[in-house]
């Protein structure tokens, strides 16, 4: 058998009722002008790791090579986890990039 251990594709979960709902979003407004498309205002969020990505990571290696340089990720002890920004922008403005924290106890 060809089969392998794979890391699942990452895409966004979207039920038949959001993918109804993007489909008429873009029929309505396929046809708009660019005064309509000045009062649409964009926003993003995302998610950065300061040191590595945060998803697993598999290696390969023999059953006798513990610490091959190829197979080993360095760590940082302290520190270095995500950050998270939120910005938005629209035809007339750029707002400020604003860093999401939170409060963990």
């Amino acid at each position: 058998m060809n089969i392998w251990s794979r890391v699942p594709r990452k895409r966004p979960l979207l039920t038949q009722a959001h993918k109804v709902a993007r489909v008429q979003w873009t029929i309505n407004s396929r046809m708009w002008t660019v005064a309509d498309w000045r009062g649409v205002m964009w926003s993003v969020e995302s998610r950065f790791c300061l040191y590595s990505n945060d998803a697993r990571r598999r290696v390969h290696r023999r059953p006798n090579e513990a610490f091959p340089p190829e197979s080993v990720q360095g760590q940082v002890q302290a520190g270095g986890g995500p950050v998270m920004f939120w910005g938005c922008f629209s035809y007339y403005d750029l707002d400020p990039l604003i860093a999401v924290t939170t409060d963990r106890n």
